[in-house]
């Protein structure tokens, strides 16, 4: 225990202490830098890198998920753990295919407000069919455990790949920017407005091709005429929210 104390001390000084003063000093430069770093810390993201599984079964993955769940689903490993759930890897025994698996954490379950905005994205999703746009396969409810089961990712997201490689090129940017404004044209032909588009949400595949995710804060048409009758309601992420 003590050692593990040490350790998590140690974390902050080296690292989230000089974090939160570059934040301060460049709040314009360093949002990126400290977004990506904690990410990486606490990571919860439907897609990860490829699995060093694949093609093997992995016995002994500690899952939420009820035995006649895994009679469809080989959970193969977990690939992201955070505050609010966990996204797993796995087969889809059926059709052969390696799927990401989301599903929210039981203790929130009785948190009507994040089991809204769960299901919100599962349903807006399963609206949704483009190529530039993460495509789900399933929802629904393992008993009371609510899940998402969609395509799984082999790359990097943009805040990732900032880090890691530095500015995109002018080049990259006008390919990236372009598959983005198409998946944004698409939703919103549909009558969906992605409301949290930030480089965490821009995801670029090995083979170069840009996928938007998290439609968790989306709003559908309908839903627009009700929110212009509230007053003090601020959803989104700051450092990428329109100044009005």
């Amino acid at each position: 225990r003590i050692l593990v104390a040490l350790a998590d001390l140690l974390l902050y000084v080296t690292i989230y202490i000089p974090l939160s003063l570059l934040y301060l000093l460049l709040p314009n430069t360093s949002h990126v830098l400290v977004e990506s770093v904690h990410r990486r810390l606490t990571p919860c993201k439907m897609v990860a890198s490829p699995s060093q599984t694949k093609g093997a079964r992995v016995q002994n993955v500690f899952s939420p998920f009820s035995a006649a769940f895994r009679e469809k689903y080989d959970i193969l490993e977990n690939i992201g753990t955070g505050a609010f759930g966990s996204v797993f890897l796995a087969r889809q025994l059926s059709l052969g295919r390696e799927v990401a698996i989301k599903h929210l954490a039981p203790k929130h379950i009785p948190n009507k407000n994040l089991l809204k905005r769960f299901l919100r994205e599962a349903k807006v999703l399963s609206a949704l069919r483009h190529p530039n746009i993460v495509e789900i396969y399933d929802y629904g409810l393992d008993g009371e455990l609510p899940y998402l089961v969609q395509e799984f990712l082999s790359g990097r997201a943009i805040d990732e790949f900032l880090v890691d490689e530095g500015p995109i090129s002018e080049e990259k940017a006008i390919v990236i920017g372009k598959q983005v404004a198409q998946a944004l044209q698409c939703a919103h032909e549909k009558g969906v407005i992605h409301r949290d588009l930030k480089p965490a949400n821009i995801f670029i595949s090995k083979e170069g091709n840009v996928k938007v995710l998290d439609f968790g804060l989306a709003m559908t048409s309908p839903e627009v005429d009700e929110r212009l009758t509230k007053t003090g309601l601020v959803i989104g992420t700051p450092g990428y929210m329109a100044p009005e």
